[in-house]
């Protein structure tokens, strides 16, 4: 009994450490992450925007921020040049739609690095602003939080999500998770 008893803790060992294996390696993400939110699920902020206002934000957003990194009016921590391609991975809207969060992407070529692994075209840099409507145009502010770079576009989007919307221990970017509801009136947007 004793080593049937063992021989069922080895197996569920195994297809636990398989299970891990698979959806961190073959399917592409953290199973933990998804799991373990850090907002609790009655303040996650569920804005709907309208597709035309997305597109519309989505392209000035991408003009206001390139012309500000490119003038170093806005920081950016990582590698930014004249080869650098911006992606707007996703923006977060305050219910007002007046205040929102952007998280963005940096794709660079590998060939700019000084040692890099030649089956790889792309790599890429997150990084997080925010900012609050004014007329036609934002005002923006790097907020942090700057996730280092990763060669796969899905995974890094997915740190970046994770430490924008998990416990946020840096106190420059707010109180609150960037997906929660009360992070509309913190302190990060009194500037």
């Amino acid at each position: 009994m004793k080593r049937f008893a063992s021989l069922i803790i080895i197996a569920l060992i195994y297809f636990s450490g398989l299970t891990v294996y698979y959806f961190r390696f073959i399917y592409k993400t953290n199973l933990w992450k998804n799991i373990y939110t850090r907002t609790p699920e009655e303040f996650v902020s569920q804005v709907t925007v309208e597709k035309e206002r997305y597109t519309i934000d989505s392209t000035r957003l991408l003009r206001e921020l390139y012309d500000d990194i490119s003038s170093d009016k806005l920081s950016f921590y990582g590698n930014f040049n004249s080869e650098t391609k911006l992606l707007i991975d996703s923006i977060l809207y305050s219910p007002d739609q007046h205040k929102l969060v952007v998280l963005l992407l940096a794709k660079n070529p590998t060939y700019q690095l000084e040692k890099y692994p030649k089956k790889y075209k792309w790599y890429y840099i997150a990084n997080c602003y925010i900012g609050k409507r004014e007329g036609d145009s934002f005002i923006l502010k790097h907020s942090g939080p700057f996730v280092g770079s990763n060669f796969d576009e899905w995974e890094i989007s997915d740190d970046l999500k994770a430490a924008c919307f998990w416990k946020n221990e840096n106190k420059s970017t707010g109180s609150h998770n960037m997906n929660d509801s009360r992070f509309w009136s913190d302190h990060v947007w009194n500037y």
